[in-house]
């Protein structure tokens, strides 16, 4: 099963979007090269891309979340670290098994459900989250220009 990104799971920050689509991208990589089967030298680097990229991805998102003030942080990160903890583990069975029908299976439904899901629940949250504070910065921002005589109508005089 490929997992595609689309419009549904766009958090609505263009560089957590692009990543994702990027993780996606990885991901599906790594299961054509196991099922056309490769060459076990080609699979296990897709592997070590897709597993560097899941860490330097959450690594950005976190930062984007500090950044923006995010009040689920920490839970966030939670859930970050328990997601590189099961990757350096289905790494590990998977260095060490092989590209098994098994190993493969159990990689697909553990990172490819894990990513969508999360995207889905907990990255969204980010999204909205960011919205709202730039909403709520812009209706500052009005506010202040319109107490400040901004929005008086031009007279000549």
């Amino acid at each position: 099963m490929k997992y595609e990104w689309d419009e549904s799971i766009k958090i609505g920050y263009p560089e957590i979007d692009e990543q994702h689509r990027q993780l996606f991208a990885a991901f599906n990589e790594f299961l054509d090269a196991c099922g056309e089967g490769r060459g076990h030298s080609e699979i296990v680097k897709t592997m070590e891309f897709l597993s560097e990229y899941v860490i330097k991805h959450f690594m950005d998102e976190e930062r984007i979340q500090k950044e923006n003030g995010y009040p689920d942080y920490h839970q966030h990160k939670r859930y970050h670290e328990e997601c590189k903890i099961m990757v350096i583990s289905l790494k590990s069975n998977f260095l060490r098994e092989g590209p098994t029908a098994a190993v493969i299976s159990r990689i697909q439904s553990s990172i490819g459900d894990w990513l969508l899901n999360h995207i889905k629940i907990e990255d969204m949250k980010i999204g909205e989250y960011i919205r709202a504070r730039e909403r709520l910065y812009k209706e500052i921002q009005l506010r202040q220009a319109l107490k400040n005589g901004a929005g008086q109508p031009l007279t000549s005089g």
